[in-house]
């Protein structure tokens, strides 16, 4: 389940997380535009478009990187991390970087 903005700024500090009222904000932006950057990446059929997807599926893979790092790390020592939607979109953010939205 999510945090609210003003939890994760909490929890963020908590961590000891240099500024982490701009932290929070990055992630968030960071997240919604990389989910755009993979939408609005398909509607473009040429270099552009595929550049954009491959970019954003970049950004999603970094972000659940740092998400796995800082808010899970026990998970990489047990199953679990193969149980969560947090891997699902490590992997779909790991695909559209490397295939993008090319059709061959």
């Amino acid at each position: 389940m999510p945090l609210p903005p003003q939890n994760l700024v909490k929890w963020f500090e908590s961590g000891g997380m240099p500024a982490p009222d701009v932290v929070a904000s990055a992630v968030s932006i960071g997240e919604m535009s990389a989910g755009l950057g993979i939408i609005l990446g398909g509607f473009f059929a040429n270099n552009l478009g595929n550049l954009i997807t491959r970019l954003s599926g970049g950004a999603v893979v970094v972000i659940m990187i740092g998400a796995f790092y800082l808010g899970h790390p026990e998970w990489f020592i047990t199953p679990k991390l193969f149980k969560s939607e947090q891997i699902f979109l490590f992997t779909l953010g790991l695909y559209f970087a490397i295939r993008g939205n090319s059709k061959a």
